[in-house]
């Protein structure tokens, strides 16, 4: 986990045209629920949030506190973080 949170803007560059991918294959909509399995520091959290909106909510499970600290931290101020879980 600290690797990950380390070097999250390597790895955000790294993995935004599969975050891009995977947010364009599950095709969150307004008011849906997001389980995101293995969510690290919260790299496509960010999108699914925006896009279930306020009505909607995602959901983080990770076994790093670090890489899940960093997702809170990233999905703060977004509508739908405020009812999100991370584990």
């Amino acid at each position: 986990g600290q690797a990950w949170v380390a070097n999250q803007r390597t790895f955000d560059r790294m993995l935004l045209p599969l975050g891009d991918l995977v947010v364009a294959a599950a095709a969150p909509r307004a008011g849906e629920r997001v389980l995101d399995v293995g969510s690290g520091p919260g790299h496509y959290a960010v999108e699914m949030s925006a896009a279930v909106g306020a009505s909607g909510r995602v959901d983080g499970v990770d076994g790093a506190a670090d890489s899940l600290e960093t997702a809170r931290r990233r999905c703060a101020g977004i509508a739908s973080s405020s009812s999100s879980n991370w584990a």
